[in-house]
């Protein structure tokens, strides 16, 4: 083969691979006539022997959370429950921290916080279940000391970000 050959060659492959893409979509893949959604207040259904760590209000803030998202995100509606296509349930039923890294001295520099909750999706008039998931959650990792510390509270508003995200994207891309 000569250069020009393999010259034209390459320039084709790259072309080719430039414009194939990888098949990758993030479409919405809710079931006809979902448009809209009501999400009333999660309840906490955290054992009262294990709410030693939990953080008082944290129903409001899961719930506006989403609600935020939600609307962030635009794809679906959301809206009092009697015009709602769909209801979001959720419970938050585990609000955790673990222990990342310690310090020389054997005290603890970061934690990693989850926030588990309970999720039903289903349709307002039929109470037709579309999706649930037993155990989803969001977390975020923070330090409790040094230049990058924050409060509990911080990181647990960042894990509610992170919850919120993943219910999102769980309602309208059903990953």
């Amino acid at each position: 083969m000569n250069i020009k050959r393999v010259s034209t060659l390459m320039i084709v492959l790259v072309i080719i691979t430039t414009f194939a893409g990888c098949g990758y979509t993030t479409k919405v893949t809710l079931p006809s006539g979902i448009q809209t959604v009501y999400v009333p207040n999660f309840t906490n259904s955290i054992p009262q022997s294990k709410q030693y760590t939990y953080e008082s209000g944290l129903e409001i803030d899961v719930t506006n959370g989403v609600i935020d998202r939600l609307l962030f995100e635009g794809v679906l509606k959301v809206v009092k429950e009697e015009s709602a296509d769909a209801v979001l349930l959720g419970e938050i039923i585990a609000y955790e921290q673990e222990v990342v890294r310690y310090t020389s001295s054997e005290g603890v520099s970061q934690y990693r916080l989850f926030i588990v909750t309970k999720l039903t999706l289903q349709r307002r008039g039929t109470k037709e279940i579309i999706w649930q998931e037993n155990n989803f959650s969001g977390d975020t990792e923070y330090y409790i000391e040094g230049g990058n510390a924050v409060t509990e509270r911080a990181a647990a508003n960042q894990a509610i970000e992170d919850l919120a995200k993943k219910i999102v994207d769980r309602i309208v891309q059903n990953w």
